[in-house]
This record gives C-alpha cells, structure tokens and sequence, in this order.
C-alpha cells in the first residue's frame, strides 16, 4: 500500500493484529525511488526479485 504522497510502501500482511508489522524479512516501510517494489508499483509491473531462491516477486 502507497502513502497519499506516493513516496512510501507500506507491507500489509493480512495476518490477524500484527499485520504491516516489520518482520525479519521484510521492512515494515519502503521508499518508492531507488527499490525494487517501488519500481513495480511505479510501472505496474510484475518484477522478480533477483537471487530468490523461493521466487519472490514484487507487484
């Protein structure tokens, strides 16, 4: 989810109270510019990301 602004991404889990808390593999919050997820929110692209062994994608 991207704030009002469009500058920041913020992870929603879905997963009961703690959902969009920070976990040890994700950050909490992303900046838009310069990351991987803020590209694909940018240009409304699936993007894999690279040395994902489980196949991680961003959308």
């Amino acid at each position: 989810m991207a704030d009002l602004q469009e500058e920041r991404l913020r992870l929603l889990t879905g997963r009961g109270l703690d959902a969009g808390r920070e976990s040890v593999s994700h950050p909490d919050e992303l900046m838009v510019d310069g990351t991987l997820p803020g590209r694909a929110y940018e240009t409304i692209k699936e993007l894999p990301e690279a040395g994902a062994g489980a196949g991680r994608w961003y959308r």
